[in-house]
């Protein structure tokens, strides 16, 4: 879903305006975005406490994957409330949130990397500056191309 959600915004920045239904439909994507981390925080405390009851208490001990979960879903979820009160620019926004979510994927799909939590932070992080590098260039071809159309329909010509 924040797939659509960029990919969406990424259509609107490239049109340079917003109407009142793509307004309408943006808010509908963040909302079902919303009840997905809900029900990803629901999955996440069910495997806690499940593990917890089996494993005594080993799996919270000694797990950088599930912590490393945790970090970025925290991300996740202080990016999408800072984003609804707009603490939070539209540029790092959406790096923030389609980088984390792809993120938290990769370390729920691999729970069992044996690597360090810090290990692991540090490859978010750069895969942030990655994604980030290339929703950069995906936004400046949008918005160039936008320009061009524009100056395109703007040419003046003086009497001469």
């Amino acid at each position: 879903m924040s797939t659509i959600a960029l990919a969406f915004y990424f259509y609107v920045v490239s049109q340079g305006k917003t109407t009142q239904s793509q307004n309408q439909l943006m808010h509908l994507v963040y909302t079902i975005l919303r009840v997905g981390m809900v029900l990803v925080l629901c999955g996440e405390l069910a495997l806690l406490v499940g593990h917890c009851l089996l494993d005594n208490n080993l799996y919270w001990q000694d797990n950088p994957a599930l912590w490393m979960r945790c970090t970025v879903f925290f991300v996740i979820v202080a990016n999408a409330v800072a984003m609804q009160w707009r603490k939070v620019s539209m540029w790092v926004g959406p790096v923030l949130a389609g980088g984390s979510w792809y993120g938290y994927f990769f370390f729920g799909a691999w729970p069992s990397l044996e690597q360090t939590y810090l290990t692991m932070f540090m490859g978010y992080l750069g895969w942030l500056v990655v994604f980030g590098a290339i929703l950069t260039v995906v936004r400046i071809l949008l918005t160039r191309s936008l320009n061009e159309t524009s100056n395109e329909c703007n040419v003046v010509v003086s009497p001469q």
